[in-house]
């Protein structure tokens, strides 16, 4: 496959791809969640790192379409970046009733 989006449909199937759609999704909400909320105490370079890693997964996606998916190992490192400094902050607590 000279495709890594037909390479994750060909071995998970559809079902597999949305899930990993949805795992991209819920990290560029997460991203968007650090840079909107401010540096946290003394995070000062945490806003700029969640744009920098923003700017980076697409990038990574982007290649994602021309490039072999045994180079595929590239988009987890990213992945598991953006996880990290997405689950940074805490989320806001909705209130119980």
């Amino acid at each position: 496959m000279h495709n890594a989006y037909l390479a994750i449909i060909c071995d998970a199937g559809i079902l597999g791809f949305g899930f990993f759609v949805m795992l991209i999704w819920r990290l560029v909400v997460a991203l968007r969640h650090v840079v909107r909320s401010g540096p946290p105490g003394n995070n000062a370079e945490l806003p700029d790192l969640a744009r920098l890693l923003g700017v980076l997964l697409a990038l990574v996606l982007f290649m994602a379409l021309f490039s072999p998916s045994h180079q595929f190992k590239f988009i987890w490192i990213v992945l598991g970046l953006c996880t990290v400094v997405g689950e940074i902050l805490p989320r806001r607590q909705t209130p119980a009733p």
